[in-house]
Parts: structure tokens; sequence; C-alpha cells
């Protein structure tokens, strides 16, 4: 799957410099994992982001120039066009969340399609859903998750709820700072949880995550995947080879689920290989496979996700 938004060119430096912190965090999404330093990981990420857009206020301060597209000199090759690759399914109307009751993945499927829950009630451990609503008066700054929370018999279920909660809730705390302190006019974060896939084996929480700065709308993803068994977070640098070959199979297989060409000149293999595998890099579970994939910020201020499923994944998977 691929998503991405096209914006027209910033005129200011001051708000491009703002942005600019913004796309350098949210290239740092967590693949969350298992130790209990996660939290610490957690709670540094979030300083991190804080000092870079306290950073990105000052600048802003300083200089305001016009042409903030030279701002963006780190930007990579090849966006693809906004048209191209799948979009999210129709949003609902009470929390913004993308509904669509006629996709049921399932194992037959060629790909998979699109983000959705799959929850089951026929297992030892369940899910409820936990929503965090902190909207000030003013209409200028709004924060929303919609988050699951897991119920029954799953070991660590405690630990794992933390671990979800707090990715769920990480940037809860900047909207009034960057209205406040950043400068702008309005930010509203959204952060909707999926429950991509449930079984005796694998739980998957994939995060739709977006920041709306001035009506800016800055998409990202995150997902936290959990061994059923152990109870213990995955760590994808532990789990998978991220070879050449299987930076290959996922060029291959967005432009066949995507119709995103990758082209060898503007994503070389060595890229591709250390996007997947990079901070950014995405992986989670579904009843399809194993969809694999990463976050990007791209040419023209667009950027966002895509990722593509590898079905027969086993042969990516390190030797234990």
């Amino acid at each position: 799957m691929k998503k991405h938004q096209n914006h027209r060119y910033f005129t200011a430096v001051c708000i491009a410099s703002a942005i600019f912190a913004v796309l350098l965090c949210l290239a740092l999404f967590l693949i969350v994992t298992g130790d209990r330093s996660e939290l610490d990981r957690m709670e540094a990420q979030a300083a991190v982001f804080l000092e870079q857009m306290e950073q990105a206020a000052d600048s802003a301060r300083q200089s305001a120039l016009a042409g903030a597209q030279d701002n963006f000199g780190n930007s990579m090759p090849g966006t693809p066009d906004a048209s191209s690759g799948i979009q999210p399914g129709p949003a609902d109307s009470a929390s913004g969340k993308s509904t669509d009751e006629t996709y049921v993945p399932s194992a037959d499927d060629e790909y998979y399609e699109k983000i959705t829950d799959a929850i089951r009630d026929d297992l030892p451990y369940g899910v409820e859903w936990q929503e965090c609503d902190l909207s000030r008066k003013q209409e200028d700054a709004s924060f929303y998750a919609l988050y699951p929370k897991l119920t029954g018999e799953i070991r660590n279920r405690d630990y794992l709820n933390e671990i979800i909660e707090k990715q769920a809730l990480l940037y809860k705390n900047y909207c009034q700072m960057y209205v406040e302190q950043a400068g702008f006019d309005s930010c509203h974060i959204q952060c909707f949880g999926y429950v991509t896939n449930m079984d005796s084996e694998h739980l998957s929480v994939v995060f739709d995550q977006k920041f709306y700065l001035n009506n800016q709308s800055m998409p990202g993803l995150s997902a936290i995947n959990i061994d059923v068994e152990t109870g213990t977070i995955l760590k994808k640098e532990q789990q998978f080879n991220y070879s050449t070959r299987l930076a290959e199979r996922f060029r291959k297989q967005c432009q066949k689920q995507n119709g995103l060409e990758l082209s060898e000149n503007e994503w070389p293999t060595e890229m591709l290989r250390k996007l997947l595998s990079s901070d950014g890099g995405i992986f989670f579970y579904t009843p399809v496979g194993l969809e694999i994939g990463f976050n990007y910020n791209g040419v023209n201020n667009q950027f966002g996700w895509m990722t593509a499923t590898i079905k027969d994944y086993e042969e990516y998977l390190k030797k234990m």
C-alpha cells in the first residue's frame, strides 16, 4: 500500500524550518521493541522532537525569506504522483478512523489492500478500545487518539498495554506548543490504531498518525508487533534479514500492488534496503501475509508511507 499527499510550496523559511523539523521526527517513527528500555526510548524521542521544534521556531523568527522549497534538500527522489496507489477508506464522521466493512483480508488474497481491523473473538485474549480527546476551548489545537487495550489472558499484558498507550499518545502534549511557541496558526494531531492481525502467534497494532499544521496534512505510519506466546515485542532487526533480495522483492511487489515503479536509477536497491531496515521502516502482520515498507519524505513537499505484501516471508527470517 502507498499513501502520500501533494502540498503547495511554502513561501517563507519560517514555516519550512518548522515543517522540516517535523519531517525529521516523522522519519524516526519507532518500530517498538520489547525491552523495558523502550519506554525510555519513546520519551527520548519525544524530547528530541520538542527540542527540534523549539530550534526551528527560533530559526524561523530570525529568517523569513521566500523560496522555502530549497530547504528540502534531503528529499528523496522519484516521489510518485498523488493519483496513484491505494487510498484510505471512507472516514467515520465521529473519529476520522477509516472504516470499510466490505474489505475482509484473507490468506487467499493476492496482496493486502488497505489497513483495517482484523479482530477475532475466539482467542484467550481480546481487545477493547480506548479514546483520548484533548481539545482546547479554542479551535486552533487538538489531539485525538483511538487505540486498543489488551484484555483477557496474554503474557505481560500490563506491560504491552503500556507500550501501546505510550506509542498512541506520544505526541499528545505538542499541539499547544506548536501554536504558542512555534508560531503556527493551528495544530491538530490524530492517531488511529488498527489491530491488523490477531491470532495465537502474532498480534500487530498499526498506528495511522496524522499531523495537520496550518491545514497541511502530514501522514505517518508506525507499528507494534507482539509475540503472543511469549508476550514480547518483536524487533525487526532481530526478526528479518534485510537483504538486497528482499529489497528487490519489495520493488517488484510495489509495482504490482501499488502501480508504483521504483526505478533503479532513482531508488537504488541499497537505498531501498536501508529504508526498510531504518528507524522509519515498517513491518506488521496481516491475514494476507507480512506487510513491509517505510515512511518517506519527497520532492515538492510530498511525504507519507508505502508498504507492500510479502506472503512467503519465512525465507527472510533470521535463524534463531
